[in-house]
């Protein structure tokens, strides 16, 4: 029996998560226009020294929540906030005596009603640690691992699936809201600091680790398929590495986006240089755009880049030390500076972007170290 091209397409349409995150945009088309540079800011200190501020997630414009160590002007701690729509409230994640959320946070994704944070148990204690939060209930679910090394990175395709990675190699999956998390761990035992997802069967992973004190940093970026594991980059051995970066010996985070009409896959790199790869179906041939090279005058990257966001290929936010902000929007590479009151450039200082996540109403949400363990959260409307 023939099947009709309309119904093909709604089949291929319904078995593939297009971006999967819930902070980015679900194009079915993959019409990609050039990403939004024009905002109105406003910025919100968050954090005072010595906080350690992880996990950013955004339900709506109203409701989003930090995680993390975060200690106010009284040095009191806390391990979360919460945003109101007017204002970061700390009514119900002061630690003690009760710790509802049950861990301090690095990162954290989420869908409409379910925002997962990972990282570890407390303070002094490197032990894996998630906490879920349910917005209909109001109510922390919270899991405390005993494997050695804390949580860094976690994805969901918004239907339920979420993959955490940390240090040592540590993976945790589950593929449903009310199914337990299952334990895993790369061989190598890296440390994963960063999962982009495609699909409940499809992730790219960054890592590193350091041979001995004294040895150059060994960075590896991952292909996960269908359970099948495969370095698509090492440092160390970087004539053999399928992923054609340039040369650039120190690499950081990945982001991953893979365009279902096409079959497309863009892959995004941050650290000595930042990259833009594309390939087809599930190739391993990549072709690649030095990002750095598209940035000239004043808008050069001129700086080491620990992060990278790609909300869609043509929509990348690029932070790199100093203060440092960029954005590629598919044609060029522009210098981002609309915040008056921040330092651009200034080398005196530790200022790095630590996540920029985007609501659905295309508002920009960016959780900034402005000094040593000092943090401050930029909300970017749109104009």
């Amino acid at each position: 029996m023939l099947i009709s091209k309309f119904l093909l397409l709604l089949l291929i349409l319904s078995s593939c998560s297009f971006f999967g995150n819930t902070d980015k945009p679900k194009d079915t088309n993959c019409d990609w226009p050039p990403g939004n540079r024009n905002y109105s800011w406003r910025i919100d200190t968050v954090g005072y020294w010595p906080s350690t501020m992880g996990g950013l997630y955004v339900f709506n414009d109203s409701t989003a929540f930090l995680t993390g160590g975060i200690v106010d002007k009284k040095n009191k701690l806390f391990a979360g906030l919460r945003w109101n729509g007017t204002k970061w409230l700390t009514d119900i994640y002061n630690p003690l005596p009760e710790f509802p959320i049950g861990h301090y946070g690095n990162d954290a994704t989420g869908d409409d009603t379910l925002m997962v944070s990972v990282g570890y148990w407390g303070l002094n204690l490197d032990q894996a640690a998630i906490g879920e939060f349910n917005l209909k209930t109001k109510t922390w679910t919270n899991h405390k691992f005993e494997v050695q090394g804390e949580l860094n990175s976690v994805w969901t395709d918004g239907k339920g699936f979420y993959i955490a990675v940390g240090n040592n190699g540590i993976m945790y999956t589950k593929d449903s809201q009310s199914s337990d998390w299952v334990f895993s761990r790369m061989e190598d035992e890296f440390n994963l600091n960063k999962v982009a997802g495609i699909s409940e069967t499809e992730w790219y992973i960054s890592g590193y680790k350091y041979p001995d004190p004294r040895a150059t940093v060994n960075n590896k970026i991952y292909r996960v398929l269908n359970g099948t594991i495969t370095v698509i980059y090492d440092n160390y051995h970087i004539d053999s590495s399928i992923l054609p970066l340039f040369g650039s010996t120190s690499t950081t985070r990945i982001d991953a986006i893979r365009c279902c009409i096409s079959d497309s896959l863009y892959l995004f790199i941050s650290g000595e240089v930042q990259v833009k790869l594309s390939s087809f179906e599930n190739e391993l041939n990549f072709r690649s755009i030095n990002l750095s090279k598209l940035s000239s005058g004043i808008n050069e990257i001129s700086h080491f880049s620990g992060y990278i966001t790609a909300f869609t290929p043509n929509d990348v936010w690029i932070p790199t030390i100093w203060f440092g902000l960029y954005h590629y929007n598919g044609i060029d590479v522009k210098k981002i500076e609309s915040i008056p009151s921040i330092n651009y450039g200034d080398t005196r200082s530790d200022g790095v972007l630590r996540q920029v996540k985007k609501s659905k109403s295309g508002k920009l949400w960016m959780l900034m170290e402005t000094g040593s363990q000092q943090y401050i959260l930029i909300q970017g409307t749109p104009l």
